[in-house]
């Protein structure tokens, strides 16, 4: 399988897990999970885990892996799925996940199975700041828009405004003898031809 050495070489990451996968053979399984595992495509990494008949730890392993790919990745959301699958996951590291990939409702549902109350309602302010934040962070991005749109709208509004006024202004030149006067031409131009006949 040099070509998918030298894929991964040229960074086609994912293209060269696919190409080591058709291969079926043992060691070139492993070279496609480490693959796909650089590039964080789950759905491969435990396709191929369990065509090679790894046991639950080592699962638990690949997922510990995969969560700090997710993370390094910034895809929060999916770091925080994975992180539920692992035994006796810490809630609050699910919460935080789930916080920073805006994914609240499950943040919610993670607060809820903690059993201490004191605990629980703890994890709850934390998803509560964060929801707080995400809402400003988006009215912000939303006013912005619409201040843009407003800039905009006045600029196309000030051109068509001087568009409409250019013919007056053109007509206005002639009356002050720096314009032309098309039918003066026209008739001018006719007596001259009148006069040359």
């Amino acid at each position: 399988m040099a070509f998918g050495d030298y894929l991964i070489q040229r960074g086609y990451i994912q293209e060269a897990g696919f190409l080591y996968m058709d291969s079926q053979e043992p060691e070139d399984l492993e070279k496609s999970l480490n693959a796909f595992k650089k590039c964080g495509n789950i759905q491969m990494c435990m396709s191929i885990a369990y065509s090679l008949g790894v046991d639950s730890d080592q699962i638990e392993l690949l997922i510990t892996d995969l969560i700090q790919v997710m993370t390094a990745a910034t895809r929060f959301k999916d770091a925080g799925d994975l992180l539920t699958k692992v035994t006796d996951y810490s809630l609050s590291e699910a919460v935080d996940l789930y916080t920073k990939g805006n994914a609240f409702m499950e943040a919610i549902r993670e607060c809820m199975r903690e059993e201490d109350e004191d605990a629980r309602r703890s994890l709850l302010n934390t998803v509560r700041q964060s929801v707080s934040l995400a809402y400003d962070v988006k009215r912000n991005s939303i006013l912005k828009v619409l201040e843009d749109f407003d800039k905009r709208f006045l600029r196309l509004k000030i051109v068509q405004h001087n568009k409409r006024s250019m013919p007056v202004s053109l007509g206005g030149m002639g009356d002050q003898g720096l314009g032309f006067d098309a039918d003066q031409m026209s008739m001018s131009g006719a007596s001259d031809y009148s006069s040359s006949q």
